[in-house]
């Protein structure tokens, strides 16, 4: 059941930062600096073949590609709660942005290429947070990939730059060709030393940075073998440390991948980053999560840990995080008194370090819900107390299974909403707006949420004549979020 509509009550610097970080702008940008580069390097061949007619539409393509980055940049400056944060995240894409600006320097617009690393970061966010379903662990390692790409052109493109005018490269490609070479062997291997004290200075990097690059390359692809090729999808610090209002999951149990599937396709939550937080073994939790249910291509990071030190939560950024559901943990083997003795640990932890965090628990024993309830949690689940009312109501109403799949099931028709109402709709009785939800949002009413100074209880199938006041709020089945009309 969803618990607040998909932009109501965010400010605008948490609509433009949701925009920002959603996964088809990432795309978006990742697209474009591909096209910028692949550009760049169209217009060094252009050049180096004397078709300047061309120039004008380059110098076009450049300006827009620029302008779309800038305004990336603004907005990522707008989203931003810690200013002092975003140069020194950004000041590398900042320079790749302004650089190239004054057209004056040619050399300048070498620093396009600077874009590169902006296109790994995103990469590693979008790709590399879980990688089971990639092998070899090809992404667990691009960053030297984009970093050997990033050096080969801009190598060429700087000496073609310092030495193109001498004639003695005829093309761009053939300084290209000097570069691949240089950094392949160590040394320019084509026997055309360079003539400028710049050119000379730029092989030397050159030479010096392929020799670093492929010695790092070598200590990778062992460390790949020797770890029989298995990819890992543990989040580094530096990732964790830009997540916010994200979600932490507690605990492992056989409903996680559910639990993952029905967040990643709910409207609601499948933007959010989700960060797993348990005593995972080595091999886990690729080897625990079904690729048919998770989505490994969503923001989905690993904190290897026991979740009730305090360290743990903090490396999971539980200060920053907007949601926390804490599963019966079966990681490790224990009884289920200590497993839910650890859960209303972490449930009491989570809401001292973040007392804003909207927390879920699921625990065994009924008879702990009251510790956890003095925790100041908001949902507790006692997953047995609904097996056996399910069965016995599935029994007794045949077909009751196939509705519930659908109900809890995002990706799937109907599900449930938790709306609020026009304040124009104050007064009115359940029967009237019930005719007007089906009506107009095809949507049925199906209880109220009633808020006191006790706090909410639910009224379900009210009576027609019940009339709404400004406390209630609205559950209802639908096929998509209704947004009401006065």
């Amino acid at each position: 059941m969803t618990t607040f509509p998909p932009t109501q009550g965010r400010t605008l610097q948490q609509k433009v930062g949701l925009f920002i970080n959603h996964k088809y702008v990432d795309f978006g940008v990742i697209v474009m600096i591909l096209m910028s580069v692949v550009l760049l390097v169209v217009e060094q061949f252009m050049e180096s073949r004397g078709v300047l007619r061309a120039q004008p539409i380059f110098d076009v393509l450049n300006w827009l590609f620029t302008a779309a980055f800038l305004l990336e940049l603004v907005l990522r400056w707008v989203a931003e709660k810690r200013k002092s944060r975003f140069f020194r995240v950004y000041w590398i894409d900042i320079i790749a942005v302004v650089a190239p600006m004054f057209r004056s320097l040619r050399f300048l617009r070498v620093l396009r290429l600077l874009r590169m690393f902006r296109l790994g970061k995103l990469l590693n966010r979008r790709f590399s947070s879980i990688q089971s379903w990639v092998h070899f662990g090809i992404f667990r390692h691009f960053w030297m990939i984009v970093i050997l790409v990033t050096l080969i052109v801009a190598g060429a493109i700087s000496f073609h730059l310092a030495e193109g005018h001498l004639g003695k490269f005829k093309s761009f490609g053939d300084t290209l060709w000097l570069v691949v070479f240089t950094v392949i062997g160590g040394e320019p291997l084509t026997g055309a030393p360079a003539e400028t004290l710049s050119g000379r200075l730029i092989i030397l990097f050159v030479m010096f940075a392929g020799l670093v690059t492929f010695a790092a390359l070598t200590g990778i692809i062992a460390a790949v073998m020797i770890n029989t090729l298995k990819p890992r999808m543990e989040a580094g610090d530096m990732d964790l440390v830009d997540l916010e209002d994200h979600i932490v999951i507690c605990g492992w149990n056989r409903a996680m991948n559910l639990l993952i599937e029905v967040l990643q396709n709910s409207e609601e939550y499948k933007d959010k980053s989700i960060v797993l937080v348990a005593e995972y073994e080595d091999d886990e939790p690729e080897s625990l999560l079904d690729p048919n249910h998770v989505s490994f291509i969503s923001m989905l990071y690993v904190v290897r840990g026991d979740f009730t030190r305090t360290d743990i939560l903090e490396r999971a950024g539980i200060d920053r995080a907007s949601e926390a559901i804490i599963l019966a943990d079966k990681c490790k083997h224990r009884s289920d008194q200590d497993r839910d003795a650890r859960t209303i640990l972490a449930a009491l932890l989570i809401e001292k370090m973040n007392p804003d965090i909207f927390t879920c628990v699921e625990i065994l024993n009924r008879e702990n819900a009251t510790h956890i309830k003095f925790a100041g949690v908001e949902e507790i689940l006692v997953t047995d107390d609904y097996a056996g009312p399910i069965l016995a109501n599935a029994q007794r109403t045949r077909g009751l299974i196939p509705m519930l799949d659908e109900l809890f099931n995002p990706s799937v028709g109907n599900q449930f909403y938790k709306i609020d109402f026009p304040p124009t709709w104050v007064g009115r009785t359940v029967g009237e707006v019930f005719q007007v939800l089906k009506t107009d949002y095809n949507a049925t009413l199906i209880s109220l949420e009633v808020w006191s100074d006790s706090g909410p209880s639910v009224e379900v199938n009210p009576d027609n004549d019940r009339r709404l006041t400004e406390s209630d709020r609205m559950v209802v089945i639908a096929t998509r979020y209704p947004i009401l009309r006065d």
